[in-house]
C-alpha cells in the first residue's frame, strides 16, 4: 500500500514539475527583448566592434527585436545573418531575462593579400574578408601577380573552395603556404612575405 502511494506521489511531483516548466518557459516567451548584449570572444582581433555587431544585425534583420517578445525574435536567423558577415566565424545565441545574448567569434587571419583591384585577408578556414581601415594585424603579406575573379570589396563571405581553381590559383597556392607556416612558430618568425612572380 505504502508503494502504491509513493509512486502516486512521485508522478504528481513529476506532473507538477512538467506544469511549472511550461508556464515558466511560455512566461518567458511572452516577456519582451529590451536590450541586444553583444560579447565578442576573441576581441584582440579587430575586425568588428560590439557596436558594429548590433547595426549589422538591426540592419539585416527584417523585423523587430527590441520591444519584441522572444517568441517572436527568430533567433535562426539572426544567426544566419551574423555567420554570413565574412569577419565572423561562429554565433551563438542564448536569452536571460530581457536581453538577447549573443557570443561572436571573430575570424582569425592568416594573410593579406595585395592586388592591383585592393586588399584582403584570408582566414584560417580558407575565408576572404576586404582588408579593414584602421586594422593591420602583424601576419604574413602576399603580393606581385596575384589574379582574382572575385570583386573588391568583399561583402559576403567567400570562401576559397567555392572559387574556380584555375583563376585563382595563386590565392590557393598562397593560402597553401600561409597555413603550413601559420602552423610553426619558427616559420611564423622568419617568413614575413610571399612574393607572386609571373
Amino acid at each position: 500500500m505504502k508503494k502504491k502511494y509513493k509512486k502516486i506521489g512521485l508522478w504528481l511531483i513529476l506532473l507538477l514539475s512538467i506544469i511549472f516548466l511550461m508556464v515558466g518557459r511560455t512566461k518567458y516567451y511572452n516577456q519582451k527583448c529590451v536590450n541586444i548584449k553583444i560579447d565578442i570572444e576573441n576581441p584582440n582581433i579587430r575586425f568588428v566592434t560590439e557596436e558594429q555587431v548590433k547595426n549589422y544585425i538591426l540592419e539585416h534583420y527584417q523585423g523587430k527585436i527590441i520591444g519584441e517578445p522572444f517568441k517572436k525574435i527568430n533567433e535562426l536567423k539572426i544567426a544566419q545573418i551574423l555567420e554570413n558577415n565574412p569577419y565572423i566565424t561562429d554565433v551563438k545565441i542564448s536569452h536571460s531575462p530581457g536581453k538577447l545574448e549573443i557570443k561572436i567569434k571573430q575570424a582569425v587571419p592568416i594573410v593579406k593579400i595585395i592586388t592591383k583591384e585592393g586588399e584582403f585577408f584570408l582566414d584560417t578556414k580558407g575565408n576572404i574578408m576586404s582588408a579593414k581601415t584602421g586594422y593591420s594585424p602583424y601576419i604574413l603579406v602576399a603580393n606581385g601577380n596575384i589574379n582574382h575573379s572575385f570583386k573588391l570589396p568583399v561583402s559576403q563571405k567567400i570562401n576559397l573552395q567555392s572559387l574556380d581553381k584555375e583563376k585563382n590559383s595563386a590565392i590557393f597556392s598562397i593560402f597553401a603556404v600561409a597555413k603550413y607556416v601559420n602552423q610553426s612558430k619558427f616559420w611564423r618568425d622568419f617568413i614575413t612575405q610571399i612574393y607572386v612572380k609571373d
